[in-house]
């Protein structure tokens, strides 16, 4: 997917009430956001000016795109790659990424994509919260399935085990949320391409009457 929208930086703040740089690019079904972390504002700005000249430099080539497939699939090296101040070699390692992160597990995605993003912006709190659902959601059926192949379904069968095991309505809510996020993220990313994959209270309800499963509540 290609676009010419070029980088903007972004100042954004923390539930905790900490700041953090995001790097911006594109908008709507095309936008793509890397978190840069904490850092000075003059090396968020730094980021900001390789990776706009990276795109400029690329633009019109075999190559372009290519560094907003690199932050998909690489988001823990991203600020250092930007901040290496040798850009040819930086180029020859961009050259390379060709991956397509939907075909990844869930497993493999959770922890190379969405997960090292993830906790750069959510509050400390609600990351150790999430990630007790993931460990039980890593133990499942869904861990080694492709991230283009999940859907509501595939969820819905693995929320029944939740209920088998009696737990209550707040921590099934809880599970659907987490999933849903990293679906969401991935949708956003162009890693999925269909709306369908993604995940809605109504559709999950939808699903539950389906298979004869009465409401419960919180």
């Amino acid at each position: 997917m290609t676009t010419t929208s070029t980088w903007r930086l972004q100042r954004d703040k923390r539930p905790t009430g900490d700041h953090y740089w995001t790097l911006i690019r594109g908008s709507r079904s095309e936008r793509t956001s890397v978190s840069l972390g904490r850092m000075p504002e003059s090396d968020a700005r730094r980021c900001l000016e390789t990776a706009v000249e990276l795109d400029e430099r690329v633009r019109g080539t075999a190559r372009e795109d290519v560094l907003v497939r690199y932050a998909a699939i690489h988001r823990e090296g991203f600020r250092e790659l930007l901040m290496d101040p040798d850009r040819e070699e930086l180029l020859d390692a961009l050259g390379a990424v060709s991956e397509d992160p939907g075909r990844w597990s869930l497993r493999r995605y959770l922890d190379e994509v969405f997960w090292p993003e993830r906790k750069g912006t959510v509050a400390e709190s609600t990351q150790k919260k999430e990630k007790l659902v993931w460990n039980q959601l890593l133990e499942s059926p869904l861990a080694p399935r492709r991230i283009k192949s999940l859907d509501a379904l595939s969820f819905e069968r693995y929320l029944d085990s939740l209920r088998r095991r009696r737990l209550s309505g707040r921590t099934q809510a809880l599970h659907r949320a987490t999933y849903k996020a990293l679906l969401d993220f991935a949708f956003r990313r162009g890693h999925v391409e269909k709306a369908w994959n993604t995940i809605t209270p109504e559709l999950c309800v939808g699903w539950v009457r389906h298979c004869g499963y009465a409401a419960q509540s919180t």
